[in-house]
């Protein structure tokens, strides 16, 4: 019995060392998805700028419609890059996962438009053979 007495402090001391660690990890990961989420909202919203120059009206609809489908407003993502005014320090990671997520979105938007050129020139090709 005497020996339940002696492990009983180191138990509850490592148990506390686990749960704070656990406890710990998850508001680590809380805040990163929640990074990930922004960063990727505004990526997208960057790129379709670039997409829809020339189209305002039809930027803004996208805009919109991909804010509301993220349950989110133009107004909560400026909160949400404004907290970090004083802790310019945590912004790098964040700028550094929009640029990723806008060089992929470009990777793939250029893709798609070789796709589309290439069934173009197919479908012009085989309107002359036809003839």
């Amino acid at each position: 019995m005497i020996w339940i007495k002696r492990i009983t402090p180191f138990i509850i001391i490592l148990a506390g060392w686990y749960g704070y660690n656990y406890y710990t990890i998850y508001q680590y990961d809380k805040v990163r998805e929640e990074q990930n989420r922004y960063a990727l909202i505004t990526a997208q919203v960057w790129v379709a700028s670039v997409k829809y120059r020339n189209e305002p009206d039809r930027y803004i609809e996208y805009r919109d419609s991909l804010l509301l489908t993220e349950n989110l407003s133009a107004d909560s993502i400026k909160l949400y890059i404004e907290q970090f005014k004083d802790r310019a320090e945590w912004l790098g990671p964040l700028a550094n996962q929009i640029k990723e997520y806008i060089d992929s979105l470009i990777i793939v938007e250029d893709s798609l438009k070789a796709v589309e050129d290439s069934l173009a020139l197919a479908d012009s090709l085989t309107e002359v053979d036809s003839l």
